[in-house]
């Protein structure tokens, strides 16, 4: 009789193991498919920024939920890179960056994309970058939309041929070339009355030469399906 209620006591604690252990697994399942849920619609971002006081290029990895607003992603990106003792956070905007190449692509101003979340304005997952861009008090930020024209502009002094370090230059499909040389004006602060602008080329048998395009008419969109503007001009 005994040994019977024993067996039958081993048989029901085996019973509410093998329910436990079931329910475990569950448990387990359910916890491992939510933090795959919620590592897929975790963004990463390479994020760059020059150091408001050094100029230093910085960089570091941003992570943020799909569902989060631009302005939130903005303040994570600014607590990220320390800059609350530098320069207020009204002063920092994001924009998408292509770091081989240097260049901006697009602005994320706040008054434009503030009730977007990045899920919508990234609108896909894998590799992008951002850039936190900061700007002086005195200064206003420059819009950057897809398609613009990114150049190395470099002045060169004519008296002694000396060619000065190159500078990103953005400008817009729609430019005139008066108009992309009151903005190398304004980066580089020489007049534009006074400027040449010249598209320096390498042929076949890595030769240099210089073409002017100072006086081309049409926009830069025309003017570089034309000459191929791609990169790099001297001023």
């Amino acid at each position: 009789m005994n040994m019977e209620l024993l067996t039958k006591r081993e048989h029901n604690d085996k019973i509410i193991k093998d329910i436990k252990d079931h329910w475990k697994e569950i448990e387990e399942k359910r916890q491992r498919e939510n933090k795959q849920k919620i590592e897929e619609e975790i963004f990463e971002f390479s994020l760059y920024c020059n150091h408001p006081v050094t100029g230093e290029l910085m960089e570091s990895l941003l992570k943020v939920h799909n569902d989060e607003l631009l302005p939130s992603v903005l303040d994570k990106a600014y607590e990220l890179m320390e800059l609350a003792p530098h320069i207020p956070i009204e002063r920092c905007r994001l924009v998408e960056y292509n770091h081989w190449f240097e260049v901006m692509h697009q602005s994320f101003d706040l008054d434009e994309f503030q009730h977007q979340t990045i899920g919508q304005i990234v609108g896909r997952t894998g590799f992008y970058c951002l850039f936190l861009e900061t700007h002086k008090e005195n200064e206003t930020f420059k819009k950057y939309n897809y398609g613009g024209v990114n150049l190395k502009v470099s002045v060169v002094d004519l008296s002694t041929g000396e060619v000065g370090p190159a500078k990103l230059v953005r400008g817009e499909e729609g430019w005139t070339v008066e108009e992309l040389k009151q903005h190398i004006g304004e980066v580089f602060i020489i007049k534009s009355s006074c400027m040449r602008i010249v598209k320096e080329e390498e042929n076949y048998s890595s030769n240099t030469s210089v073409l002017d395009i100072s006086d081309v008419q049409g926009t830069l969109e025309d003017i570089r399906h034309r000459y191929k503007l791609v990169m790099k001009s001297l001023v």
